[in-house]
Protein backbone atom coordinates (compact mmCIF):
# COMPACT_ATOMS: atom_id res chain seq x y z
CA UNK A 1 0.00 0.00 0.00
CA UNK A 2 1.27 3.65 -0.53
CA UNK A 3 2.45 5.79 1.98
CA UNK A 4 0.58 8.71 0.74
CA UNK A 5 -2.39 6.56 1.61
CA UNK A 6 -1.58 5.65 5.13
CA UNK A 7 -0.57 8.82 5.91
CA UNK A 8 -4.72 10.17 4.93
CA UNK A 9 -5.62 7.11 6.76
CA UNK A 10 -3.81 8.22 10.50
CA UNK A 11 -4.94 11.51 9.57
CA UNK A 12 -8.44 10.94 9.25
CA UNK A 13 -8.47 8.25 12.11
CA UNK A 14 -6.64 11.00 14.35
CA UNK A 15 -9.45 14.00 13.52
CA UNK A 16 -12.23 10.96 14.05
CA UNK A 17 -9.99 10.72 17.73
CA UNK A 18 -10.29 14.59 18.01
CA UNK A 19 -14.34 14.51 17.64
CA UNK A 20 -14.04 10.83 20.10
CA UNK A 21 -12.18 12.79 22.87
CA UNK A 22 -10.96 16.21 22.27
CA UNK A 23 -9.55 16.57 25.80
CA UNK A 24 -7.61 13.49 26.14
CA UNK A 25 -6.31 13.75 22.08
CA UNK A 26 -6.42 17.42 21.18
CA UNK A 27 -2.93 18.10 23.35
CA UNK A 28 -1.28 15.40 21.68
CA UNK A 29 -1.60 16.55 18.18
CA UNK A 30 -1.30 20.41 18.67
CA UNK A 31 1.96 22.12 18.52
CA UNK A 32 2.30 24.56 21.20
CA UNK A 33 5.83 26.28 21.25
CA UNK A 34 6.13 26.30 25.04
CA UNK A 35 5.59 23.32 25.51
CA UNK A 36 7.73 21.78 23.33
CA UNK A 37 10.12 20.42 26.50
CA UNK A 38 7.28 18.51 27.79
CA UNK A 39 5.40 17.14 24.61
CA UNK A 40 8.19 17.08 21.96
CA UNK A 41 6.77 14.51 19.75
CA UNK A 42 4.16 17.26 18.93
CA UNK A 43 6.25 18.29 16.29
CA UNK A 44 5.60 15.37 14.57
CA UNK A 45 2.06 14.40 15.93
CA UNK A 46 0.85 18.01 14.96
CA UNK A 47 0.67 17.03 11.37
CA UNK A 48 -1.90 14.10 11.65
CA UNK A 49 -4.32 16.63 13.78
CA UNK A 50 -6.71 18.81 11.89
CA UNK A 51 -9.17 22.03 13.27
CA UNK A 52 -12.33 21.27 11.35
CA UNK A 53 -13.75 18.78 8.90
CA UNK A 54 -12.78 21.95 5.86
CA UNK A 55 -9.26 21.79 7.52
CA UNK A 56 -9.04 18.02 6.82
CA UNK A 57 -10.69 17.98 3.57
CA UNK A 58 -8.63 20.32 1.79
CA UNK A 59 -5.39 19.08 3.14
CA UNK A 60 -6.71 15.38 2.47
CA UNK A 61 -7.66 15.87 -1.29
CA UNK A 62 -4.06 17.68 -2.02
CA UNK A 63 -2.58 14.94 -0.27
CA UNK A 64 -4.39 12.54 -2.36
CA UNK A 65 -3.22 14.48 -5.45
CA UNK A 66 -0.07 15.40 -4.81
CA UNK A 67 1.62 12.82 -2.93
CA UNK A 68 0.59 9.68 -5.28
CA UNK A 69 2.66 11.66 -8.00
CA UNK A 70 5.82 12.64 -5.76
CA UNK A 71 5.88 8.86 -4.24
CA UNK A 72 5.73 7.31 -7.52
CA UNK A 73 8.21 9.56 -8.39
CA UNK A 74 10.95 9.11 -5.94
CA UNK A 75 10.12 6.02 -4.00
CA UNK A 76 8.39 5.43 -0.95
CA UNK A 77 11.49 6.73 1.45
CA UNK A 78 12.19 10.06 -0.12
CA UNK A 79 8.72 10.78 -0.29
CA UNK A 80 8.29 10.28 3.16
CA UNK A 81 11.62 12.15 4.16
CA UNK A 82 10.58 15.03 1.85
CA UNK A 83 6.82 14.76 3.88
CA UNK A 84 7.95 14.74 7.35
CA UNK A 85 11.07 16.91 6.94
CA UNK A 86 8.97 19.79 4.98
CA UNK A 87 6.36 19.25 7.85
CA UNK A 88 9.05 19.93 10.62
CA UNK A 89 10.12 23.25 8.99
CA UNK A 90 6.60 24.15 8.47
CA UNK A 91 6.83 23.84 12.11
CA UNK A 92 10.02 26.04 12.19
CA UNK A 93 8.24 28.88 10.17
CA UNK A 94 5.14 28.98 12.17
CA UNK A 95 7.30 29.24 15.43
CA UNK A 96 9.68 31.79 13.72
CA UNK A 97 6.86 33.76 13.02
CA UNK A 98 4.29 33.36 16.23
CA UNK A 99 3.71 33.91 19.61
CA UNK A 100 5.06 30.88 21.52
CA UNK A 101 1.59 30.42 23.43
CA UNK A 102 0.06 30.17 20.06
CA UNK A 103 -0.73 26.50 18.89
CA UNK A 104 -0.62 25.08 15.16
CA UNK A 105 -1.71 21.59 14.13
CA UNK A 106 -2.72 20.24 10.63
CA UNK A 107 -0.39 18.76 7.07
CA UNK A 108 -0.23 21.55 5.37
CA UNK A 109 3.45 21.72 6.00
CA UNK A 110 4.59 19.00 4.69
CA UNK A 111 1.87 19.49 1.97
CA UNK A 112 3.16 22.41 0.58
CA UNK A 113 6.65 20.42 0.84
CA UNK A 114 5.29 17.77 -1.85
CA UNK A 115 4.27 20.53 -4.00
CA UNK A 116 7.45 22.54 -3.84
CA UNK A 117 8.92 19.39 -5.20
CA UNK A 118 6.93 18.61 -7.78
CA UNK A 119 8.13 22.28 -9.01
CA UNK A 120 11.39 20.75 -9.78
CA UNK A 121 10.69 16.74 -10.23
CA UNK A 122 7.08 17.26 -12.56
CA UNK A 123 7.41 20.45 -13.74
CA UNK A 124 5.00 19.99 -16.47
CA UNK A 125 2.42 18.04 -14.55
CA UNK A 126 -0.76 19.68 -15.37
CA UNK A 127 -2.35 21.44 -12.40
CA UNK A 128 -6.19 23.03 -12.23
CA UNK A 129 -5.80 26.08 -10.56
CA UNK A 130 -9.60 27.51 -10.07
CA UNK A 131 -10.20 25.84 -13.19
CA UNK A 132 -7.50 26.85 -15.57
CA UNK A 133 -4.77 23.92 -16.63
CA UNK A 134 -1.54 25.46 -15.58
CA UNK A 135 2.10 23.89 -14.96
CA UNK A 136 3.43 23.02 -11.73
CA UNK A 137 6.03 25.05 -12.51
CA UNK A 138 3.93 27.93 -12.33
CA UNK A 139 1.05 26.73 -9.82
CA UNK A 140 4.05 25.88 -7.33
CA UNK A 141 5.30 29.83 -7.19
CA UNK A 142 1.84 31.08 -7.41
CA UNK A 143 1.02 29.24 -3.82
CA UNK A 144 4.15 30.04 -2.50
CA UNK A 145 3.34 34.12 -3.35
CA UNK A 146 -0.22 33.72 -2.38
CA UNK A 147 1.28 32.18 1.07
CA UNK A 148 3.96 35.06 1.09
CA UNK A 149 1.14 37.84 0.65
CA UNK A 150 -1.08 36.75 3.33
CA UNK A 151 1.57 36.74 5.37
CA UNK A 152 1.08 38.51 8.93
CA UNK A 153 -2.60 38.80 8.49
CA UNK A 154 -5.20 37.67 10.90
CA UNK A 155 -6.47 34.64 9.28
CA UNK A 156 -5.53 32.32 11.65
CA UNK A 157 -3.30 30.31 9.05
CA UNK A 158 0.32 29.73 10.01
CA UNK A 159 1.15 31.19 6.42
CA UNK A 160 4.56 30.82 7.32
CA UNK A 161 4.68 27.09 8.01
CA UNK A 162 3.18 26.63 4.49
CA UNK A 163 6.13 28.98 2.69
CA UNK A 164 9.14 27.19 4.63
CA UNK A 165 7.59 23.75 3.66
CA UNK A 166 7.47 24.82 0.37
CA UNK A 167 10.66 25.68 0.21
CA UNK A 168 12.05 22.57 2.25
CA UNK A 169 10.00 20.35 -0.31
CA UNK A 170 11.91 22.25 -3.18
CA UNK A 171 15.29 21.97 -1.08
CA UNK A 172 14.98 18.27 -0.93
CA UNK A 173 14.19 17.85 -4.09
CA UNK A 174 17.12 19.98 -6.00
CA UNK A 175 19.59 16.89 -6.50
CA UNK A 176 16.88 14.77 -7.81
CA UNK A 177 15.84 17.11 -10.32
CA UNK A 178 19.47 17.40 -11.38
CA UNK A 179 20.31 16.42 -15.13
CA UNK A 180 22.75 14.36 -15.30
CA UNK A 181 23.17 13.13 -11.87
CA UNK A 182 22.87 9.55 -11.62
CA UNK A 183 19.64 7.91 -9.88
CA UNK A 184 19.98 8.15 -6.12
CA UNK A 185 19.20 4.81 -5.01
CA UNK A 186 15.59 3.78 -3.13
CA UNK A 187 16.28 5.07 0.52
CA UNK A 188 15.99 2.55 3.30
CA UNK A 189 12.34 2.82 5.55
CA UNK A 190 14.30 3.73 8.34
CA UNK A 191 16.43 6.46 7.35
CA UNK A 192 13.33 7.69 5.90
CA UNK A 193 11.86 7.65 9.62
CA UNK A 194 14.97 8.05 11.33
CA UNK A 195 15.75 11.08 10.16
CA UNK A 196 12.77 13.63 10.85
CA UNK A 197 12.25 12.17 14.12
CA UNK A 198 16.00 13.07 14.80
CA UNK A 199 15.60 16.29 13.44
CA UNK A 200 12.27 16.94 15.31
CA UNK A 201 13.97 16.48 19.01
CA UNK A 202 17.04 18.92 17.87
CA UNK A 203 14.11 21.22 17.01
CA UNK A 204 12.02 20.46 20.21
CA UNK A 205 14.36 20.68 22.54
CA UNK A 206 16.35 23.59 20.94
CA UNK A 207 13.40 25.79 20.61
CA UNK A 208 11.51 24.66 23.86
CA UNK A 209 15.21 25.66 25.96
CA UNK A 210 15.32 29.02 24.34
CA UNK A 211 11.79 29.72 25.57
CA UNK A 212 11.85 28.34 28.72
CA UNK A 213 15.49 30.29 29.61
CA UNK A 214 13.50 33.92 29.88
CA UNK A 215 12.03 33.87 33.11
CA UNK A 216 8.76 35.42 32.53
CA UNK A 217 7.49 32.67 29.41
CA UNK A 218 8.14 30.23 32.83
CA UNK A 219 5.64 32.29 34.95
CA UNK A 220 3.09 32.26 32.36
CA UNK A 221 3.61 28.81 31.76
CA UNK A 222 2.60 28.49 35.37
CA UNK A 223 -0.37 30.15 34.79
CA UNK A 224 -1.06 28.13 31.72
CA UNK A 225 -0.78 24.71 33.38
CA UNK A 226 -3.21 26.06 36.41
CA UNK A 227 -5.29 23.38 38.21
CA UNK A 228 -8.44 25.27 36.44
CA UNK A 229 -9.85 28.11 33.77
CA UNK A 230 -10.72 30.10 36.63
CA UNK A 231 -6.89 30.17 38.67
CA UNK A 232 -5.33 30.31 34.71
CA UNK A 233 -7.44 33.29 34.32
CA UNK A 234 -6.68 34.93 37.75
CA UNK A 235 -2.60 34.14 37.42
CA UNK A 236 -2.66 35.42 34.59
CA UNK A 237 -3.95 38.97 35.85
CA UNK A 238 -1.87 39.21 39.05
CA UNK A 239 1.42 38.26 36.59
CA UNK A 240 -0.17 41.90 34.73
CA UNK A 241 -0.32 43.67 37.40
CA UNK A 242 3.41 42.34 38.81
CA UNK A 243 4.53 44.15 35.53
CA UNK A 244 2.28 47.31 35.19
CA UNK A 245 5.40 49.51 35.28
CA UNK A 246 6.52 47.78 32.63
CA UNK A 247 4.23 47.88 29.91
CA UNK A 248 6.00 46.13 26.87
CA UNK A 249 6.12 43.31 29.57
CA UNK A 250 2.85 43.53 30.41
CA UNK A 251 1.69 43.81 26.81
CA UNK A 252 3.00 40.53 26.44
CA UNK A 253 1.25 38.62 29.14
CA UNK A 254 -1.67 40.49 28.11
CA UNK A 255 -1.28 38.82 24.36
CA UNK A 256 -0.63 35.58 25.86
CA UNK A 257 -3.62 35.83 27.71
CA UNK A 258 -5.51 36.48 24.15
CA UNK A 259 -4.66 33.32 22.99
CA UNK A 260 -6.16 31.41 25.98
CA UNK A 261 -9.07 34.34 26.42
CA UNK A 262 -11.30 35.97 24.09
CA UNK A 263 -13.06 38.64 27.51
CA UNK A 264 -9.96 41.16 26.82
CA UNK A 265 -9.90 41.46 31.45
CA UNK A 266 -6.13 41.78 30.78
CA UNK A 267 -5.63 44.76 28.93
CA UNK A 268 -5.36 47.83 30.85
CA UNK A 269 -5.10 46.22 34.48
Amino acid sequence: MKATYVLIALCVLAFILEQAAPDAVYPQVTLSPINLLAAPWTIITSMFGHADLEHILFNMLALFMFGSVLENRVGTGKFLLIYFVSGILGSVGFMLFSSPFSTALGASGAIYGIIGALVLLEPNLTVYFYFVPLPMYMVGPIYALIELFYMGSADSIAHSAHLLGFFGGLALAIREGKAGWPPEPPMEMWKALAIPIALSLVVAIGFGAYYLSDQLNQKILGCINAESVGAARACFLDLSKEYKNSPQQQGYVCGAYGEFFADGACKGV
